[in-house]
């Protein structure tokens, strides 16, 4: 992994390097992606841990990339830290900030409950 403002090399000669952001954003995107393909299911652990981690290093921790029915599969528990404090509630993140603010009093037993799907994402 590259840090501070190295960049990761192109994948094919001839083409510009991507930025450690844009390589987040893109794992972010294709994460979010797969975590939507069964709802029924939960995703698979990397994705339930890191989803919310690659977003907010590729500067896209929204609710459009982190969608509101993943929240209840969410296990990094670093949601409200990833949006940082004080918090001001854009338009792009309701589904997130209303996360952020009950994520402090999540215990293994509430989100096993979440995860029954009781209808969180459809507040």
């Amino acid at each position: 992994m590259t840090t501070g403002s190295q960049q990761a090399p192109a994948g094919e000669p001839g083409e510009p390097e991507e930025s450690e952001t844009g390589v987040h954003e893109r794992i972010a995107r294709r994460l979010a992606d797969l975590a939507a393909t069964d709802p029924q299911h939960p995703p698979h652990p990397y994705i339930r841990r890191y989803l919310t981690e690659h977003a907010a290093h590729g500067g896209v921790l929204d609710d459009a990339h982190v969608p509101a029915e993943f929240l209840p599969w969410e296990t990094s528990g670093r949601v409200r830290a990833s949006l940082g404090l004080p918090f001001t509630h854009p338009d792009d993140r309701p589904a997130l900030a209303a996360w952020a603010r009950i994520e402090p009093f999540l215990t293994a037993d509430t989100t096993a409950s979440c995860t029954d799907r009781t209808g969180w994402s459809t507040w």
